[in-house]
Parts: C-alpha cells; structure tokens; sequence
C-alpha cells in the first residue's frame, strides 16, 4: 500500500506541475494574442492619418468603417456615419448605377476605378476619385467592399475638365500657358510675357531691365554661367532651374533657350521659353512621400505587397516583402519560376493550383503557404491575388498583399495541442477539478469534470451555474473552501491545503490546490480548482506514525541501555589508529592516552614511551607554552585548526598541519582531546620557492621596464646635471673676469643645488624601484609612492604628447604594502597604457591615475583613452605569456595580478564606455590606520 500512495503522490505532483505550467503557455498565447491586436490598432492609426478618404461597405452597401478624412469631409461623427447607406452621398442621378455596380463586385469582385460626384452635409457638391477594392474571405467571397479616393471640388473638377479641353483643343493653349523671356549678351532681361511673370510670381516692370542672376539667387549661377557660354557660339540646351519668387513661393521651371544674333552674326542675347514644373515636383516630391509612408505601413503591419504586369516577366515586390522571403533586391529577381522555388515543396503545387484558377477567373480569397527564407528558415504567409483586367475583360496585371503569420500560426499550433492535453486530462482525470467564482460568501460553479460530480454525489449539468448552498455542501467545508479562495485572491498566489471532510462519516481527507485566474464578466473573482481524495495516503501516514513512534519508544529504551557499553566503543572509534596521519589522544590534563602509529613514524616515539606523559614534553612546538594556548582554545571552541613548526626525537623540525577536537561524553561532556598531524614540510619548501621564484620574476620584469625606460630617464638625468655643468661653468667664468656680483653667484649656487637635489630625487625613485629587497609591509604615503614612480614618465610624457593626470583624493590613510611590489604594479600599469596610446594616433591621449578612501581600503584606477581590446583578447590579457607586444614576455599582468592578490584583493580590468581600458585594485589599510567612518559608529 505505501508503494501504491507514493505512485499515486508522483502521479499528482506530476499533473499538477504540468498544469500549472499550461496556465503558463496559456498565459502567454494571450500575450501573443494582444501584441497582435496592438499592431492591428496601429496600423488602424496610420489608416486614420492618411488624406485619401477610405471607407469600408457590406453586401447592404451600409458603412462598416470610415477614417478620419471621410468624418472631417462630410462633417460628421463616426457614429453618425456607420450604418448608413453609402449611395445616399453620392448625386442623386447616379444612385441608381453606383448600387448596381456596387452589388456586382459582391458577385465578380475586382479591383475598379470610382469616379462619381458626392454630396456634402451642407449640399455643396464634390468628385471623388480612387479605386474600389473587394475585401475576401477565407472561402473566396466578398466579405466588404473598400473605397479609397481623393477629393474634389465641383470647382476644381471643373478646371480639371477646362484644363483637359484646353490640351484636346490645340498646342496653341499649351504655348500660352508657357512663358517667355528675351535677355541680352550680359543676361539684362529685354522683355517677358504675362505667363512668365505669373510663373515668377512677379510684375512685368518688377523684371525688365534686372539681371537674370539677380532674379535666380546664387544657386542658379554656375547653371547660367554655363548656359550663357554655350549660346555665345551658337550652342544651347534645355536646363532646370529652382529660385525663390516674390511670393516667396519655390518655383521650378525648364529652360528652352535659342540664341539671337545681329545681322553681322554677334551674338545678341537669347529668347526662352520657360515652362513652370512646380506643381510635377511638388506631385514627385508627394508621390515619394506617399512611398514612403506606404513602406512604413507594410513594415508596421508587417504586410508585403507585388504588381505583375502583362507581358512583364518580372514582378514588382515591396522591401517588406524582400525582407519577409529573407533576399535583397541586388541578388534576387522575382518571377513567377524563382517566386515558386521559395516555395516549401509540400505546398509548391496548391500555390501553382491557385495562381492558376485566379487566371481562370476565380475569385481570389486569402490562402496561406509555407515559403523557405534565404537563410533556411520556414515561414507562413497569407496572401491574397487580385486579377486586373482591361476594357475588353483581358487580363493586364496581378497585384496582391502578403502577411507574415508564423508567430499565429505556431501560436495557434502550440494552443491547439495544450488545449487537446489539457482537456483530455480535464475530463478523463480521477482528480477534481473545475472552475469557480466567488458569490459573497459562497462558491458558484462554472466549470467541473466528471469526477467533482461524482464525488459530491450529482452530475455536472447539476452543478453548472449553482452555489454551494443549492448543491447542499456542508456550512462548514463551504466556509473553508471560501477562506482558502479569498487567500488566493489576496496573494495572488496559488493556495495548498489538506482536510478531512467535515460532517462525513467516512472521515475522507482532500488535498486542494486553487488559484486565481480572473474575473467574471460580472466582476467576480474566479479560480481553477484541484482537489486529490487522499484518504489513503493520509490512513497509510496514520499507521506509519504509529509505527514510527513504537519504534521510538523501543529505541530510547534500548539506547538507555546501552549508554554505558558503548561510551568506551564510541571512544576508541574516534581514534582511528589505521590511518597515515598522527593520531594522539589526550585526557583533560593534556596526558597522553593514545599514541597511533602514525604518530611513531612521524615523530620517533613508540608508543609505550610516550602513554601517559604530557604532551608539552612530547610535541615540542615552536613558541612556548603553545600546546596549552591551543588545548584552552580548543575547550572553548570545540576545536583548532593550524600550522606550526614540530620536533623529532632527533631535534629534526617538521612543518606540521594540526586538527585538535574535543571529545566529549554521551552527555555532552568534555573527556579529552584527539590531535590529528600531518607533515606538510614538502609543501612549504615547494611554497616557499614559489615565493622566492616569484620575487626574482618581479625583480626581472622592474629591471625589463627600466630597460625600456632607459633612454628617457637618461635624458631626465643628463638634464639637471647639463643644467648644474652650464651655471658651475658661468659661475667660475665670471669669478675670473671679477663681473658677477655676490647675489648673482648665490642665485645660480641655489640653482645648481636644485638641479642636484632634482637629479638624486630621480636616482633615489631609480633605485628603490630597480632594488631587490626581502618583501617587507610597512604603512605606505600612496600618494608619495604615486608621484615618486610616475616622474619616471616625465621624458616619455614630453616626448610623445600624453597626458599623464593624477586625481589623488587629499589626506588618503596610509595603507599597509609591500612599497617596490605595489611600485611595480602602478609602474607596469602605467607604461602599459602609455604602449597602448602609443598605437593610436588620435591628438589627444590620456591617462589617469586615481586613489580614493573606501570602506575596505584605497581603491586605485588607472585609465587610458587608447583603443578598446577585442573581446577574444580581453578575455586572455591576465593570461601568463600572453602579450600584444613585439617584444613583450607576457608576464606584466600576471604578476601584477598576483602581487595584488597577495595583498587580500583583486586586479580587474574593464572597457572604458567610449575607448581605451581602466585597471582597478584595493590596497589595505595600515593596522594601526582606521578607515575612514562611513558607518557613522
């Protein structure tokens, strides 16, 4: 049976682990889900903003949608507008033929022009001008119709017809329209016409009589300067200009000059006809603009689009539709055969079947296909055709809209399979489960299986939309279930809990799990529930339990018992005379009771020699009085762990790693010690070569940077010694010649003991650097140790241009270090910044040195401005033998890594936000320094 109740106890925490984790999936399908319909209500926005009117109609030709532009036209509100019949806002006379061709689309839907006159709230009258495009479902009909046009007056319709009449009636209106200007050799104008002076926005004797190269402004003045060159021989071409009129308004015309020549044949000024382009640039410069907005809006609504046209063997993609396919323009053509190899394979021949039947002339609906990217991966699109044809019925082109929709697909794919899994575990499962609200302070059902039917003695149609009270639950476990999903709603975390069934005889114990999922739409909190009959389990627990406490009872009696045969046994256990170490036991008093074996070999003395002696006379440690120091610590602590020079029985030392622990009674009662030794000589040598290999490595690398700092500290110290040579030669001169007064000579004698003074100051840095000395920590000025190492820079700093900036905090404590160690550290630090601005030929090249009082001690920075290190070198600049130098070992930053670390802190590197590395590191503090007060004790 206790196997059965731990299968079963599996069973559940596994379901209800998976169900808490498909509330997760759930949770996050529904994100997906709104972040869709977000992206609808923006591209909704973008459709709102647009200047074209766009509305939408149903079969009824009622109004399902309007934007923005069509309530600002008809002036009126979008609720004042939906619903309405469309062709009560077109002209009375057109009515008629407007809704018989509208219902035709819902028949035979294409795409057809719309070119009708409206009618205003007001009763002024307009012409719209756009495209009606039908709208489809997934089973290829009509689902609405939408209008998209542009808007004009009867005014501007009227010009529009003037202007058109005009063209059909001759070149004659053309010419008039145009204008005309004569200038002479020296670009003075002679004449214009009426045209030309409306076109420049300007009166007629505004322009006679100036300079073409005043009227044009100085941009245009390389264009004439040309111009005029070429027709002073004859030559001319047609040429484009943009000036500002006297409107103020951006003109741009087109230029057709023809030369004038005198009789004798000089040239004698030109006569051009000038024809305004202004409103063709402005249209190009609309038409761009409308591009682009349309290629925002497809990126937004991730929505491609393409145009085929007839005879075409290419198709026109938009860069959305490049993108979604993963190609580019400059390396892929799209044509129907290279659009089909995109295609997955398993659905290459339904995507043929389609393109073919809308050739037929089957309506077009979206459909939906699988496409291989460049890249491999496979994607979804829905995609939609429509069939442009001419007069005749004859097709002339395709165009059609593609969407992206992997993420519902795969959504939908993954909801689908968790909803199967859930629901077959919902209705088949032995446990309770459900959906409930709270009602006050009752429990309403919404949902349940099978079994919470079952279990409560009805059915779930039963249930469906009934309180506890109307099913007939207890007061009592309806009030506990009510406290445990008000817990839940409080927390909003899920609530376990276990309980037997109040008021039932068969004493049935549940274990409930409810969480809240949200509200009803009438405001109520509703929860899932899971409820799991564990009367077994909780009856096999009860039979443990009492099992358990015999057991006890037994074993306290049988211990008592035994207490005093097994105090001796669980003595000598601890003694563990096999092993290789020296084992010694002691009483209180320090005699020793125990001598194992490997105490004989490691110190000389059997064990009969040395039973019941102290053990002060035996392990004879370095210091006095050391083994009862450690025997009182012992007691107090309950144990000691250390390291200390020992004895032999031959006067040989021994470095001896030592374990002492108190042994107590079974009453907790101090009986003795027990001293565990093992020689650890061959480990200290080796450490303490390691210490002395890594002192001399040190001192090799400072005399390596000296080195290579030889030739700048030479030029720093032949300076002050050129300096004292030059005033000792002036001085003794002058004392021959009897011309320097006293106070000159004293002036330069003060001079030549400060150049000296400066000379011994670099020898003294030099040589405390370069020394090998013992390692030896005393309290450290970081501050003097800073400028003291850094005037070994001064040469490099002139020579090449750096910056060399410190920012050291006033009155730092003094720390506690090891000085040439931490010398070396900022000396190794610095030189590596200065090598890498070295490389960098920016003009301004930087390092800073900073120190600040922290709570654990001074933190230290050092920071260039030089170029910022890949990531595949960064990660290996504290690597031994790794180097970016010529001649570089690789060890710079090893060791200084762990000089730093031997002062108990840490070398880290890190990029600097715009370039170049800064190095950090924390020295401590003098014993006898304190930190500075940042706690305020």
């Amino acid at each position: 049976m206790s196997q059965a109740f731990e299968t079963g106890a599996d069973v559940t925490a596994e379901l209800r682990a998976r169900i808490e984790e498909l509330e997760k999936e759930t949770a996050q399908l529904k994100q997906s889900r709104d972040a869709i319909a977000e992206r609808e209500q923006r591209y909704e926005s973008i459709v709102n903003n647009q200047t074209e009117i766009i509305c939408r109609i149903d079969e009824s030709l009622s109004l399902t949608f309007v934007n923005r532009m069509f309530c600002e036209y008809f002036n009126e509100s979008e609720e004042q507008l939906l619903g309405r019949d469309y062709v009560v806002f077109l002209e009375p006379a057109l009515r008629d033929r407007a809704r018989a061709k509208m219902k035709s689309l819902f028949q035979k839907p294409e795409v057809t022009s719309h070119v009708c006159e409206v009618v205003r709230t007001e009763g002024q009258s307009g012409w719209q001008h756009g495209f009606v495009t039908p709208v489809m479902n997934a089973d290829d009909s009509v689902y609405e119709l939408q209008v998209v046009a542009r808007v004009r007056s009867s005014r501007e319709q009227a010009e529009y017809e003037i202007k058109n009449t005009e063209i059909v009636n001759g070149q004659l209106a053309k010419i008039m329209k145009d204008g005309l200007i004569v200038v002479d050799p020296q670009g003075i104008v002679r004449s214009v016409n009426e045209q030309l002076c409306q076109i420049g926005g300007t009166k007629m004797h505004e322009v006679i009589g100036r300079s073409m190269w005043d009227i044009v402004g100085a941009e245009n003045h390389e264009i004439l300067a040309e111009q005029f060159a070429k027709r002073s021989i004859g030559g001319a071409s047609q040429y484009e200009m943009t000036w500002t009129s006297g409107t103020g308004r951006h003109v741009s015309a087109i230029f057709s000059p023809t030369p004038l020549f005198d009789a004798q044949g000089r040239f004698d000024g030109s006569l051009s006809v000038v024809t305004d382009i202004t409103a063709r640039r402005e249209t190009e410069i609309q038409l761009r603009e409308s591009e682009r907005l349309l290629a925002a809006s497809q990126k937004i609504a991730r929505v491609g689009s393409f145009e085929w046209k007839r005879g075409e063997k290419t198709v026109t993609w938009s860069a959305e539709l490049y993108r979604m396919h993963g190609r580019s323009p400059e390396t892929f053509v799209p044509t129907k055969e290279s659009f089909l190899e995109t295609v997955h394979p398993d659905d290459r021949v339904a995507v043929r079947d389609r393109l073919r039947q809308i050739f037929r002339g089957v309506p077009s609906t979206p459909h939906e296909y699988r496409i291989i990217r460049a890249d491999g991966e496979v994607r979804w699109l829905e995609s939609t055709r429509w069939l442009l044809k001419d007069d005749k019925g004859k097709a002339r082109g395709m165009i059609g809209t593609s969407r992206d929709i992997t993420s519902q697909k795969r959504a939908k794919m993954i909801l689908e399979e968790r909803e199967s899994i859930l629901r077959s575990f919902y209705e088949s499962g032995l446990m309770l489960m459900g959906v409930v609200e709270l009602d006050g302070d009752d429990i309403r059902w919404i949902s349940e299986n099978e079994a919470t039917a079952q279990h409560l003695g009805t059915t779930p149609e039963a249930m469906r939309n009934k309180t506890a009270r109307e099913i007939g639950i207890s007061p009592a476990e309806s009030a506990l279930w009510v406290s445990k999903y008000q817990e839940a709603e409080q927390t909003g975390e899920t609530v376990r809990f276990e309980y037997m069934r109040p008021d039932d005889p068969s004493q049935r114990w549940l274990s409930g799990t409810v969480k809240m999922i949200g509200k009803s739409p009438e405001k109520r909190p509703r929860f899932s529930y899971i409820y799991d009959d564990i009367t077994d389990r909780k009856r096999v627990e009860a039979k443990i339990q009492a099992a358990h406490d015999a057991l006890e009872q037994r074993v306290q009696e049988r211990t008592a018992e035994l207490v005093d045969a097994n105090r001796q046994l669980r003595f000598h256990a601890q003694l563990l005379d096999s092993v290789r170490e020296s084992v010694v036991a002691t009483d209180l008093d320090g005699r020793i009771v125990y001598w194992g074996k490997g105490a004989e070999n490691l110190y000389g003395y059997q064990s009969d020699e040395v039973v019941g002696k102290p053990i002060t006379q035996v392990a004879r440690s370095d210091g006095s009085q050391g083994e009862l120091r450690r025997m009182a610590q012992v007691r107090e602590m309950g144990s000691w762990h250390g390291e200390f020079r020992q004895h032999r029985t031959d006067d040989t030392k021994f470095w001896a790693e030592t374990v002492i622990s108190l042994v107590n009674d079974p009453n907790g009662n101090p009986t003795g010690f027990i001293a565990i030794d093992r020689d650890i000589t061959v480990r200290r040598r080796a450490e303490e070569r390691t210490r002395q290999l890594h002192a001399d490595l040190a001192h090799v690398l400072r005399l390596g940077t000296m080195g290579e700092m030889a030739s700048g500290l030479a030029h720093e110290i032949n300076q002050p010694l050129g300096t004292i040579a030059n005033n000792a030669h002036a001085v003794a001169r002058s004392l021959r010649n009897g011309t320097l007064p006293n106070d000159e000579v004293l002036e330069i004698i003060e001079e030549i003991a400060a150049e000296a003074m400066r000379a011994g100051e670099i020898l003294h840095s030099l040589h405390r650097f370069a020394s090998k000395a013992e390692p030896n920590r005393t309290a450290v000025d970081l501050r003097d140790l800073v400028h003291e190492v850094t005037r070994l820079f001064d040469s490099d700093i002139r020579r090449h241009g750096i910056v060399l900036r410190l920012d050291l905090e006033e009155n730092l404590p003094e720390v506690y270090v090891e000085r040439i160690q931490i010398q070396q550290v900022v000396v190794n630090l610095v030189r590596n910044a200065f090598d890498a601005l070295l490389e960098d030929r920016r003009s301004e090249r930087e390092v800073i040195v900073r120190a600040r009082a922290v709570e654990t001690g001074v933190l230290v920075s050092i920071a260039d401005n030089g170029k910022n290190l890949s990531p595949d070198l960064y990660a290996k600049i504290f690597s031994p033998y790794f180097t970016t130098k010529k001649n570089g070992m690789g060890m710079g930053l090893s060791i200084c890594r762990s000089i730093v670390g031997s002062h108990g802190s840490q070398l880290r590197a890190s990029p600097n936000v715009d370039c170049g590395l800064t190095f950090t590191f924390t020295l401590p503090y003098n014993a006898t320094e304190s930190a500075p007060d940042k706690s305020g004790v």
